[in-house]
This record gives structure tokens, sequence and C-alpha cells, in this order.
């Protein structure tokens, strides 16, 4: 081995080192990034669940209330 060649896998070694150093960090970035992801996705879930369900008694509430959409005065 020349000194070229050892001198050029000692700065290999240092930017691999560098990097394996970053690894770490960078992982635990990915993971709040994803929990962060499967939070909105849940409150996506929830908020679409509650726009699709009926729910009668509310529905029936709100017709009682109004009296001008049934035109009912007894109410």
């Amino acid at each position: 081995m020349d000194a070229t060649t050892i001198l050029a896998a000692i700065g290999s070694l240092v930017v691999l080192l560098g990097a394996a150093a970053r690894l770490p960090a960078a992982a635990a970035e990915v993971v709040r990034a994803c929990a962060v992801l499967v939070q909105a996705v849940a409150e996506l879930r929830n908020i679409a669940r509650r726009s699709f369900t009926s729910h009668p008694t509310e529905e029936g509430l709100a017709v009682r209330q109004r009296p001008e959409i049934t035109g009912r005065t007894d109410t």
C-alpha cells in the first residue's frame, strides 16, 4: 500500500464515521415525522367518520327547534 491509498482510506473512514454518527438523529427525526403523520391521518379519519355518520336524534332536534323547516308551530 502506498501513502495515497492509506490517506484515501483514512479520509473515507472519517466521512463514513461522520455520516454514521448522524444516522441515529436522522432516524429519530423520521420516527417523529411518521408519528405526526399517523396522528394527522387518525384525525382525518375521525373527521370523515363524523361527517358521514348520520345522527337521527341530532337531526330531529334541529328540525324541532326550527319550525320554519317543518311548518309546524307546536314545538
